[in-house]
C-alpha cells in the first residue's frame, strides 16, 4: 500500500465539484457511520503541531461518533474492518489506465472521512468519501493548519446535515444545493476574511473590493483567521479556496457552518466578478 508520512487535512457539486463535501453515495453510507468508531490518524511524530491541533479540535468539537487516535503506522490493521471509519490524510497514488494504452498516475491530496471497509487506502476514491477536503499538497501542513478547526467542524456539520435531514439519492442534488447556499444572506452581518495569499494583488485594494462586494470584508493573515476560529467568532466567516482554484467555500468561524459555495467564475484565480455575484446572492 502506498502510505503517507503523516495525516493532514485541508472542504467542501454537483458531480465533480461537490467531491469536497461528499458525493451522492455519501448519503447511502452515512447510516453506517453511526455504527463505527472513527480512527483519527496522527503523524508518527507525537508532538507535531498537526497532532496537537487535531487532538484539540476533535476533543473539542467532534460529536458524531466515538473516536480513537492512532499513529499512521497502525492504520493498515484496520483497513477492511466495517466496525471502523477513519479521518485520514490520503496521499496514496493510484494508476489510471486510459484509452490507447496510456497510463496516468493520480496523486490523492485530501483529508477525508471514509468507512474502513474497502481494504487498502489505494482503493478509496473521492466518491467513497463521506466528506472530503482537497488540498494542494497534503504534506505541507503549514499551508492549511491555520484553518484546520474550521474545516473539521465543517465536515462534521455536513455529516450532521445528511443524518438529520434524511438525505437520500432521490433528493440529494436538490437538498445539497439548498445546504450550500441557504445561509448566504447571513453574510450581511458578518465580516468575510480572505487570506491574503488567496487574493490576487489587483483585488487587495480593500476599498475597491468593498465597493464590489458591498459588505464587510477583510484581507487577513493566517494568524487572524486562526484567532477567529479559536475564539469561535459567530460574526466572522472565512474563505477556503479549492487547490486548483476551481471553486470556493465560505465557512462560519463558529461551528463550521457552510455559508456559501460557488464555482470560480474563471478557473485560475478569484476575480472581482466572483464577489459581485456573491453580493447579488446576499442581497437577493
Amino acid at each position: 500500500m502506498k502510505t503517507f508520512a503523516c495525516i493532514s487535512i485541508g472542504l467542501l457539486i454537483l458531480n465533480v465539484a461537490w467531491a469536497q463535501i461528499g458525493q451522492k453515495r455519501s448519503c447511502e453510507k452515512v447510516g453506517e457511520l453511526k455504527k463505527t468508531t472513527t480512527l483519527i490518524v496522527l503523524d508518527e511524530k507525537k508532538d507535531s503541531e498537526y497532532n496537537q491541533l487535531i487532538r484539540h479540535t476533535i476533543d473539542t468539537y467532534w460529536r458524531i461518533t466515538p473516536i480513537m487516535y492512532i499513529p499512521s503506522s497502525e492504520l493498515e490493521q484496520y483497513l477492511g474492518n466495517s466496525a471502523y471509519s477513519m479521518l485520514v490524510r490520503n496521499n496514496a497514488q493510484r494508476i489510471a489506465r486510459r484509452g490507447g494504452g496510456r497510463v496516468s498516475v493520480i496523486q490523492n491530496n485530501d483529508l477525508a472521512l471514509y468507512l474502513c471497509n474497502q481494504g487498502e487506502l489505494t482503493n478509496y476514491l473521492a466518491g467513497d468519501a463521506l466528506a472530503m477536503v482537497r488540498l494542494k499538497d497534503v504534506m505541507k501542513t503549514e499551508d492549511y493548519l491555520y484553518e484546520l478547526p474550521g474545516l473539521i467542524q465543517s465536515m462534521q456539520s455536513y455529516i450532521q446535515f445528511l443524518q438529520e435531514e434524511k438525505i437520500d439519492e432521490n433528493n440529494f442534488e436538490k437538498e445539497i444545493k439548498r445546504y450550500a447556499n441557504q445561509n448566504v444572506a447571513d453574510l450581511r452581518s458578518m465580516t468575510l476574511m480572505l487570506r491574503k495569499e488567496d487574493v490576487p494583488e489587483k483585488l487587495q485594494d480593500i476599498k475597491k473590493l468593498e465597493k464590489v462586494y458591498g459588505h464587510a470584508v477583510e484581507i487577513a493573515t493566517e494568524a487572524q483567521i486562526a484567532e477567529a476560529l479559536k475564539n469561535n467568532e459567530g460574526n466572522v466567516a472565512f474563505l477556503h479556496l479549492h487547490p486548483r482554484q476551481r471553486e470556493f467555500f465560505i465557512i462560519q468561524a463558529a461551528g463550521g457552518r457552510l455559508i456559501y459555495h460557488a464555482l470560480v467564475q474563471d478557473y485560475g484565480e478569484l476575480k472581482a466578478k466572483d464577489f459581485a455575484v456573491l453580493a447579488k446572492k446576499i442581497d437577493k
